[in-house]
């Protein structure tokens, strides 16, 4: 078994790797949507500058053991410029991290031989990674291994609101006054008009009724902000494109 180590940087040689990339992900404890061929696909088309995009792939033949869409930058000017290596991440990516196949550990070695050789970056920074898994514990000691720094820092805590038995059952341990005021926010939400559940699935239905979406964000804070959907191309051509291939 021999294990090579290749940067993609062309978006046709990316699309080639499609079917494996989505099989190796399936088969990964973060089967995440975020990950998917087709969600990175989108969104460098919609975010990265092309010449900065790469993408690290470990293959042994025609096998992919291991895969990183990264992006390379700068930060600084003059003799204090760092040469970046970042995740291909934005606040628009929720969850990201790396394809490595479990029973193949060799695979993330080779990967971090390959960037000690390199030796044109500075930092290399991936975001919005979960922590706690073990597959993350084995790639920062391979780092380690080949004498690079690591560090972690946690980027913000997911709301979570923990429910034991049925929906009803936790309303019971609400407070009375709590219960009070949301059953006057509901009548005072009947008021303005009735409130349906609409579920589109034709996608041409679909693409139709995102317009629609959009305005509805637009009518929140996000409008005077500026933040949302419709306020940025970029984003409305993002969405769409995910609706589209969703």
């Amino acid at each position: 078994m021999s294990v090579s180590v290749e940067e993609i940087r062309n978006g046709h040689a990316w699309d080639s790797w499609e079917s494996a990339w989505n099989t190796l992900l399936s088969q990964s404890p973060y089967d995440l949507p975020f990950m998917r061929h087709e969600w990175i696909s989108i969104w460098s088309r919609c975010f990265a500058d092309q010449g900065d995009r790469v993408t690290l792939m470990a293959t042994d033949g025609d096998e992919l053991l291991f895969g990183l869409p990264l992006m390379e930058s700068r930060v600084g000017r003059g003799p204090i410029t760092l040469r970046m290596i970042n995740s291909a991440t934005n606040s628009h990516s929720f969850k990201h991290h790396f394809l490595c196949k479990p029973e193949r550990p060799d695979a993330m070695e080779a990967v971090w031989r390959h960037l000690h050789n390199r030796r044109d970056w500075h930092m290399l920074l991936l975001a919005y990674v979960p922590l706690g898994h073990p597959d993350l514990t084995q790639f920062l000691d391979a780092a380690s291994r080949w004498g690079h720094a690591t560090s972690i820092k946690p980027m913000y805590d997911s709301a979570i609101l923990p429910i034991s038995g049925t929906w009803d059952e936790h309303l019971g341990t609400l407070k009375k006054s709590f219960k009070k005021t949301m059953r006057r926010q509901d009548n005072r939400l009947k008021e303005l008009g009735q409130v349906r559940l609409e579920v589109l699935s034709d996608r041409s239905e679909i693409l139709e009724a995102l317009p629609e979406a959009w305005e509805i964000e637009r009518r929140s804070w996000k409008g005077e902000a500026c933040s949302a959907i419709a306020s940025q191309p970029q984003l409305v051509q993002f969405y769409s494109q995910l609706a589209d291939a969703a």
